[in-house]
């Protein structure tokens, strides 16, 4: 099988293969938020704050604050994948009369076809059944019609998805909803659970050296979560900024759930681009301020990086012929050119259409290169930005729920996943020339790139902005991109 044969099938299970925007109910399925700017969106006036902390004057402030900052949190807590997953922390104290609880991966594609038991449980399932084996064999059984929670909660494919399974006794029982699961370590006692309890109504990030959980004195606990958030300025429409909010949620021990706080710690403009698309060239100038919608901006970037791949494929053409390369490589760099250069053109329509200019591509004269130079370009470029640039553009031509972007994306789909093969094929001969004390640094190079990337997938759009432009909201692409590292074996 050929290596495009390989990602078009890789992306395919990633997604589930159908109805990427759609819910099992046939609806678009959006995040609670919806990523409307509501009590946390510019000012009023339509300026833009510097960067730094300003607090909202929405939500009452925190006792102890600073006016500029969430207060200090005592304690530290980081969700595992499985925590993540499944809503309950490995060592939660399971609720009076319970026996376990644990977690179970549905897979399927419109609909559940099977299940799969985690490894991640508490407590010994059955073990005061006065059946233990019925109670094993119950607890293990599938059943399609069986409530569950979709692994996200924006747009994504409905599977694969979670169920929580709990045992009482000879009882068993489901738990299908994601808000259910910490009735399972009631009371929350514990910074864990309450972290686990604000994960299934928000994701949880975990900021390295920052502490994000506080227990109060009256036995509750307060949770940071961030947001962000792409939007348009009010009564500018030509005009969007990016913001990050600081927001405390408020556990109490039987789990209601509140926003106590929030703070605006960031706002800027969008002058930086999200979109991942093609490959950068050495050199490449930042794309200028250009005004617009953030569709029409995430467009115009999005051109603006096609074109440049234009630039970088020609590079490459060169450069393969410099180094004596396989003809077959040759070739297929020249084919990309061509692919390149009509999605810069398809994607700029779409910038004109929602009013946005698309900026001039500007690089750095081109320099001959050694075959150490190439393949740490192309492993941080192609292995993973423009992989997963492919898997994105699949991702939006289900998503986008605008006619032209769906025509446009799927053929730009196609397209990136057969240069993002190329990149895999031209990593293959490349890794084969350099010595081998340089694998190292290609590594580093793609830790780097992982890094990187997984910053811009964490950025938070309007819904206006992702239902047309067809994004996924930041917990997707993180889980999309880390589901990709894992089938292709790059770094974690």
């Amino acid at each position: 099988m050929s290596t495009s044969l390989r990602l078009h099938a890789l992306f395919a299970t990633l997604l589930g293969a159908t109805a990427v925007a759609v819910g099992c109910n046939g609806t678009v399925a959006i995040e609670s938020d919806a990523g409307a700017n509501t009590d946390g969106g510019p000012r009023v006036d339509g300026s833009v704050l510097p960067d730094g902390a300003v607090p909202d004057a929405s939500l009452p402030p925190r006792d102890g604050g600073d006016g500029g900052t969430l207060p200090p949190f005592d304690t530290q807590v980081c969700l595992t994948q499985d925590e993540t997953n499944f809503l309950f922390p490995k060592d939660a104290t399971l609720a009076t009369g319970l026996d376990s609880l644990g977690g179970y991966t549905l897979q399927g594609d419109s609909k559940p076809t099977g299940m799969t038991a985690s490894t991640h449980k508490i407590g010994t399932a059955c073990a005061s059944a006065t059946d233990p084996i019925a109670c094993t064999a119950e607890l293990d059984t599938f059943n399609p019609t069986a409530p569950y929670w979709s692994g996200c909660q924006g747009f994504c494919p409905p599977f694969p998805a979670y169920q929580a399974r709990t045992t009482m006794g000879s009882k068993v029982s489901v738990i299908g909803k994601r808000e259910d699961v910490k009735k399972a370590f009631l009371p929350i006692d514990r910074p864990s659970e309450a972290a686990a309890a604000v994960q299934a109504i928000h994701s949880v990030g975990c900021e390295p050296g920052k502490n994000n959980v506080l227990k109060n004195g009256d036995g509750s606990y307060d949770v940071k979560v961030l947001e962000f958030q792409c939007s348009q300025l009010p009564g500018d429409p030509s005009k969007s900024v990016n913001t990050t909010d600081e927001i405390a949620y408020r556990v109490t021990q039987d789990g209601t759930i509140s926003e106590v706080a929030r703070v605006r710690v960031k706002e800027e403009k969008n002058d930086f681009g999200c979109p991942v698309a093609g490959r950068k060239p050495m050199g490449l100038e930042p794309a200028n301020e250009n005004g617009g919608s953030c569709a029409g901006q995430y467009f115009a970037k999005m051109a603006h990086l096609e074109a440049a791949s234009v630039v970088a494929f020609s590079h490459m053409v060169d450069e393969l012929r410099a180094h004596g390369a396989p003809e077959a490589l040759v070739s297929r760099a020249i084919s990309a050119i061509d692919d390149e250069r009509r999605h810069a053109s398809a994607i700029g329509q779409l910038a004109d259409r929602h009013g946005t200019r698309v900026p001039e591509v500007v690089t750095a004269p081109a320099r001959a290169r050694s075959l150490l130079e190439m393949a740490i370009e192309n492993r941080r470029e192609g292995c993973v930005r423009e992989t997963y640039g492919a898997l994105l553009a699949h991702y939006q031509a289900h998503a986008s729920t605008d006619v032209d972007v769906k025509r446009a994306m799927s053929r730009i789909a196609h397209d990136e996943t057969v240069h993002a093969a190329l990149s895999w094929d031209l990593d293959a001969w490349l890794v084969s020339k350099v010595d081998g004390a340089d694998l190292a640094k290609l590594r580093a190079a793609e830790v780097e790139a992982i890094r990187d990337l997984a910053i811009e997938c964490a950025q938070r759009f309007d819904v206006e902005t992702r239902t047309i432009v067809g994004l996924p909201t930041p917990e997707v692409a993180l889980d999309l991109f880390a589901n990709m590292r894992k089938g292709l074996g790059l770094a974690a």
